[in-house]
Order: C-alpha cells, then structure tokens, then sequence
C-alpha cells in the first residue's frame, strides 16, 4: 500500500490537491485573473486487513487564467512552498534536500488544469504538456477517473442561484445526490453548504465563492470512497481546508488533532468577572517601541508587548503589511503571508502580548532567508474593546434565552438518552476555531486558552474525565448555543464557584457521519464563523449563566508603523536605544589617588588601587622596612584585565612576588608618593542629539591626536578605551559598553572587535548624557596611611 500512498501524493503534490473548492454562478473569468491559496489536506488511505496509511499535505499556489475559450478555461497552477508528511515522514521544498527530486522537479513546473467552460467539469491536467489522465490511466486503468475525483479545481461545476434558501440536488465529483443549499448572501459573496452520496462514496463540504466572479474563497470539504485499483479494495478519506490569501493575508487554517479529540475539559471555579475593563491608554497598548523578531524554521514570529494589567480587555490588534529586511537594512524579496493576530496575557510576567506569523511561500529552499531576516516593518492597528457582561437567569425548564446586542445564545438541559457524554463523534474540543484569529483580549482563563494547555500535558491520551466524575456519576449534560457578530467570542460562567466541564461542538449540526475533527474545521467557510456549540457537564443544576462576549470596534482607533528586531538586529540597531547597563554594580568606583585608602588590611594584604593612568605614575613604601624569609617587603604594579573595580594596583609582597599576605608586623606607615594626579574631565566630545548611544571610535581618538597624543595603536581592547573614558546617564552613573556577541562577558581584556559595530562605533549601554576622559594634572600626591597588622588568625576564639 506505501507505493500507492506515494502515487496519490505525487499526484495531488503536481496540483497541489485541495487548493480550491468548487465554482458557484458562472465560472467566466478574464484571461489574466489569478487567486492564490494556502490549502491544508488530510488524507487517510486504507485497505481492508493492511491497516491504513496517513497523509497531510499544506501548500501553497496561485491559480492563474491563461486562456478562456469557447469550449474550455486552461488555469495554471504556479505552485510555491509544499510541506508533506506520508507516514513518520515529512518532505518540505523550504529546506534543501527536504522534498524527493523526482517530486520537486514537477512540482516546480506546475501544471495546466482544463475545465469544461459550459459544464465546469474539470477535462484533465497537464504537466509539461503531459496528461494526467493518460498517464495514470496507464497505471491504473479505468478507475483513474474516480481517483481524480479527488483533484479539486478553482470552480464548482454546479450551477448555483445566489439567493439565500436556493437548493439543488444533482451529481457532483462523482458522487450522486449531493444537495447543494445557499445559506448567506451578501452583496460579493455566497456561502453554501452540500451533501450526499451514500457510505461508500460521499462528501460533505462548505463554500464561500465570489458572486461576481465565480472563484472560491474558502472551502472546507470531506470525502469518504471506496475504489478497486488494480484488484485492491483502497478506501480513501480526505479533508481540504483552502484559504484564499489576499493582500498577503492570511485567514487561519486549523490541523486536525485526533488524538486530542473528545475531552471534557475541566473549568477552574473562580469568582465571576462582574465588569469589563476596556485599554484606553495609548502608551500602555503600544508601550514597546519596537517589537521582538524570532526566527524559526520556515517562518518569522512577530511579538509586541503592551504593558497593560492582566484584568484589562485589550481589545483586537492587528498587524499587516510586513517588509522583511536583513541585517544590511536590504529589503528581502520573497513572497511572505502575515497570519492572524493573537493576543494573551504573558504566562510568567506582567503584561500582555500579540504575536503573528509571517510565512515564507516561495518555492525551494527558503531557510537561507529566514536567516537572513534581522528586521521586519509592519503597520499595527488597535480596535479598542467593546466587550460587555450580562447575566442570563435559567427557567424552571432549566432553559434560558438570550438575543441582544446582535448574539443570540439558547441553553437548554440535554437529554442523558440523546449524548454519548465522553463526546464519541462530535465532542472534540473546538480550540482550532476559538482561536481562529481571535485575540484573547480580557486576561481572563477562558476556555480554549485552558484547552491549550491541557493539549501540551496530555497528548497522546483517549477520552478524559476529569473532576473526579466518571460516565456513571448522576450529572447533568446542557447544550449552549452560540451566534454573534462576526469575530465575537463567548466565554461563560455558571454559578458562583461552581464547577463544570466542558466540550466544544461544531454547529450548526454537521453531518453525523463526520468525525470530530472534520467537523470543527468546517468553520472556516460557515456562514458564521464565530458560532459554536459547548457541552456541559456538572452535577448541580445552575441557577444563571455568567455570559461575557468578547467583542472589539469595527474601526482601528491607532494605527502604527512597528519595526519588529531580532535580539542579533536589536544589538546593531544605531536608533534604537540599548538596554542599560551599568559597568559597575554599585557606584562608581573613586580612581583619584587622593582619595584612596589601603585595602586587605583585615586579611593580611596591603594593595592601593589605582587607575591604569595613575600607576605609572606613583609609588609606595613600608615603614619601618620588613622582609619575609630574607625577601624584603615592596610595593609592586599589578594589574587584573578582568576587573573595572581595581583594573591595577600598588600591591605589597615579597621581592620575588611570592608572598601577599603577612600577619604579626604591628604597626606601620605606609607612603604613596604620585609625581601627577589622575582626573576625570568633561571631554569635548559631542553626542549625536537623535542616538547619544552611538559613538564613532575614530572620535575618541582623535581627541588623543588634539593632545599631541598618538594613542591610535594602543587601542586594542575595552580596558584600553573605558580606563581613558566613560559615559555617563542622567543620574551620573557609568554605563557599560553592548558586545556584538551577546553571550560574550565584558571585560577590560575583551577585544576591541567585539565592541565595535558598523561602521567602527561603539554602542553604550543606554542613553549618555555626557562624557568624561582622564587627565594628569601635575599636582603631586604625597599620602601617609596608618596600619596595624593583625596576628596570624589560630581558628580559635582564645
């Protein structure tokens, strides 16, 4: 069966199977005209006592008119980034070497459909001037046309009356019977729903088409068929889910997930929300200046924070028009799709945040790309929230009513006789469609952000019960329905402190044949796409029902130019101001020699700390002398590239520099003599107004060369610079230097190379006010210190 899985798959790969749906009005359209699509498919393979084998197929392609005549419409296919997985094994053409040559040479040259211009029906498909239909018909003999059944095309070959209520009944993609039905027209488009067949050969899908052109714009359809190839009985089950892109948009395109299907998903008691709380503060929404750029496989993350309380409803934000740039600020020029907004509350820290994806659909290899993107400039718009709250009292029927505001929610008790209650067929959780570009704008746990969680802890796992309930506890089932605006979302409470569970259903009804997972994609192309059924399940009877419906303006209050930085770009931005960072953890250290004092008096040492300008300048002495094993006791220069505190000091030891530290002396004078004094000066070095935090390295030098100074070949690390230099904040403290290389320490001994950015600048570590260079006065010091030197400690307290 694994030869016959991969013949299917080349096939629907060349074409890019699922890319469409099926035509509505008139199919009658300009040469010249072309939609592009992101398509996800699922299929499923299966021989009667050899099991099954499964498939996914996500693609992307753009269908494009070349000729319109009389008896026929040729539509290329231009396919772009195809991602596979036959079995354990995934091909991808995004990363080189990932997709079968032999695949990815037809793949890229896409291929001509021919469709019957009167009937719609699909004639053949052509690949280099090659049929399809001859060609597999040389494989499998007649019953390629049934096997090509399940090519779809960018048209319905079914004449459809854009009036709502319209029906039809009539022959469709070799299926009999299939009812076609118009559930909502507007003034540009229909959606319309169709079923039939019989168990061995049926579909049900949903549609939205173009009213004046005939094209699909999103599709959800299952089939379920048998087939004899070749002397073998083959069943084969597939679902397309098609999402027309437009302006680079993407709609959200769920993945059937049946390992997680048909749960009960436990709801945490809490206190009723009682108010909503609205973002209204422009600077908390958009409080990051720039926003976080990550980079993965095949696809770029966008995330922005807001700095808003976790209580607050957020609203929708939306981010679009993305431009991808690499680190040279050139544009990046591939075909990219910005997916949907989401927005939640952080899970660690404080705040909220947005994020989108942007997909590289191009076709071959797109990773060196990816790489590539340092920045990303995008426009984020905020429609500020309008959500409400309202309580719903239930009847002694134990059934309640709601229509308002343009949502209409009915609840009723369900009868235990009419549910399987583990949710066999239809009951799995619906998180694909609650979080189809939907944001969760009020902080709050609702639903299907808990059902996420529960999908990452128990995968892998059949049905779930959870609160301790089992299928024979004595519970009631209640079914809540749910219909609102377009992109409305409902969470809901019961009693205070009550506890419940939870299933997501498809709705309105799909047909029963279809599992859980086919039936929750579906939708994608519903009439009413924020509609939805839950189940639950508790043990008390509720005396209300908590509703709260998560709703945003129809019209953006703000909309922003972003620029999105990867933490690499974030560190070579020049107009973006670094994060602060100090170059010493408490204040600045005192580097004048007349303000020193010996350190390690306690612990037997004796070191005068001095800056790398002072010590060459000074020198110290003991007295009355000491010596140590015949080695007289002198002050030394030592110097310690890993410090800033005490990068070089006076310290006393032994002539031959093996002793440090000494015990028993009493007491003694110790004289520091400087024939200058180190200080810190206002340079003249001016900072830029716009970025003060950049700082060309030939400017600091070059005021060495105003001072007759040569100080060129000596700048060879950071202690070269910052033991001549430093700049300050506004509240007078040192700043650090940023590293290239964020995993590097910095040091006085750290290369010049990993501080220096484009352009031979340096970037300081936050926003510098002014900045100071040392000078030697030749004011002389002269010092004497009083010291004590303690006995040798015995470790005891005698």
């Amino acid at each position: 069966m694994r030869s016959l899985s991969y013949l299917f798959i080349f096939s629907i790969t060349i074409f890019l199977v699922g890319c469409f749906g099926d035509n509505t009005i008139e199919f009658n359209p300009e040469v010249g005209e072309s939609r592009h699509y992101h398509t996800i498919q699922e299929v499923e393979i299966s021989t009667p006592g050899r099991g099954s084998e499964n498939m996914r197929l996500d693609s992307y392609a753009t269908f494009e008119i070349t000729e319109n005549k009389a008896d026929s419409i040729n539509v290329h296919i231009s396919p772009g980034k195809v991602e596979t997985d036959i079995g354990s094994r995934t091909f991808s053409t995004s990363v080189e070497g990932g997709f079968p040559a032999e695949l990815l040479g037809e793949q890229g040259a896409g291929a001509d459909m021919v469709i019957n211009s009167q009937s719609g029906e699909m004639i053949d498909v052509k690949t280099a001037g090659n049929s399809l239909r001859d060609s597999l018909t040389n494989v499998l003999g007649n019953s390629v046309g049934k096997l090509l059944n399940h090519v779809s095309q960018p048209n319905i070959a079914v004449p459809i009356s854009p009036n709502k209520g319209w029906t039809n009944t009539t022959e469709f993609r070799g299926v009999s019977n299939v009812e076609f039905k118009v559930t909502k027209v507007s003034d540009s488009k229909v959606w319309i729903e169709f079923q039939g067949g019989k168990e061995r050969n049926r579909l049900a899908g949903l549609a939205v088409i173009d009213k004046a052109s005939g094209w699909v714009e999103h599709q959800v359809l299952t089939s379920s068929s048998q087939h004899t190839i070749s002397g073998k009985e083959i069943g084969i089950r597939s679902t397309e889910v098609l999402a027309r892109v437009v302006d680079g948009k993407e709609a959200y395109v769920p993945t059937m997930r049946t390992k997680w299907a048909n749960r009960w998903l436990d709801i945490v008691e809490s206190a009723q929300t009682q108010k909503v709380e609205a973002a209204s503060d422009l600077a908390k929404v958009f409080s990051d200046p720039d926003g976080q750029l990550i980079q993965k496989k095949d696809e770029l993350s966008l995330e922005l924070n807001h700095a808003l309380s976790k209580n607050v409803f957020l609203g929708n934000v939306e981010f679009s028009e993305p431009l991808v740039f690499d680190k040279n600020d050139e544009l990046i020029n591939q075909p990219i799709h910005i997916g949907p907004t989401f927005s939640h509350n952080q899970y660690r820290e404080e705040g909220k945040v947005s994020t989108a994806q942007i997909h590289f659909t191009g076709a071959g290899g797109l990773t060196e790309s990816i790489k590539q993107a340092a920045s990303v400039r995008a426009k984020i718009a905020w429609y500020p929230d309008e959500s409400f709250i309202t309580n719903v009292s239930i009847d002694q029927n134990q059934k309640a009513h709601y229509e308002d505001n343009g949502v209409i929610i009915n609840f009723s008790l369900v009868d235990s006789g009419a549910v399987d209650h583990t949710g066999s067929e239809n009951g799995k959780q619906n998180s694909d469609r609650e979080n189809s570009g939907r944001q969760d704008n009020s902080g709050q746990d609702t639903h299907n952000n808990e059902y996420q969680e529960n999908e990452s802890k128990q995968t892998n796992k059949g049905p779930q019960t959870t609160s301790g309930k089992s299928n024979a506890d004595n519970v009631k089932i209640y079914e809540l329905t749910f219909e609102g605006q377009e992109n409305d979302r409902l969470n809901f409470e019961l009693g205070e402190g009550q506890a419940y569970d939870v299933q997501y259903h498809a709705y309105p009804n799909p047909p029963q044949w279809l599992t859980a997972e086919e039936s929750n994609t579906r939708y994608q192309a519903s009439a009413h796409t924020e509609a939805h059924k839950v189940l639950i399940r508790t043990k008390e009877q509720p005396s209300s029902l908590n509703i709260i419906v998560y709703r945003a303006a129809k019209e953006p209050a703000e909309v922003r130019d972003i620029v999105f930085l990867t933490e690499e770009a974030k560190r070579f931005s020049s107009t973006r101001k670094p994060e602060t960072n100090y170059l010493y953890e408490s204040d600045t250290p005192h580097v004048g020699a007349e303000n020193l004092k010996p350190k390690g008096i306690e612990k037997g040492q004796v070191e005068l700390v001095l800056g790398n300008a002072q010590i060459d300048v000074c020198t110290a002495t003991l007295s009355p002398k000491a010596e140590e094993a015949g080695n007289a006791l002198v002050f030394k220069p030592v110097f310690n590239n890993k410090s800033f505190i005490k990068p070089a000091s006076l310290l006393l030891q032994t002539e031959d520099g093996i002793r440090q530290y000494f015990y028993g002396l009493g007491a003694r004078e110790v004289t520091l003599s400087c024939s200058q004094t180190q200080q810190w000066v206002d340079s003249n070095l001016k900072l830029d107004a716009e970025t003060p935090w950049v700082v060309a390295i030939e400017d600091l030098t070059a005021i060495n060369r105003e001072k007759g100074e040569n100080k060129n070949e000596d700048t060879h690390t950071v202690g070269d610079i910052l033991s001549r230099y430093r700049f300050l904040d506004a509240e007078g403290r040192v700043l650090s230097l940023v590293t290239i290389n964020q995993d590097v320490t910095l040091s006085p001994s750290t290369e010049i190379e990993d501080v220096l950015f484009p352009h031979n600048t340096l970037r300081i570590a936050g926003e510098p006010v002014g900045v100071q260079e040392i000078r030697m006065s030749d004011t002389p010091i002269n010092k004497t210190f009083n010291i004590t030197f303690l006995n040798l400690p015995t470790g005891s307290d005698e």
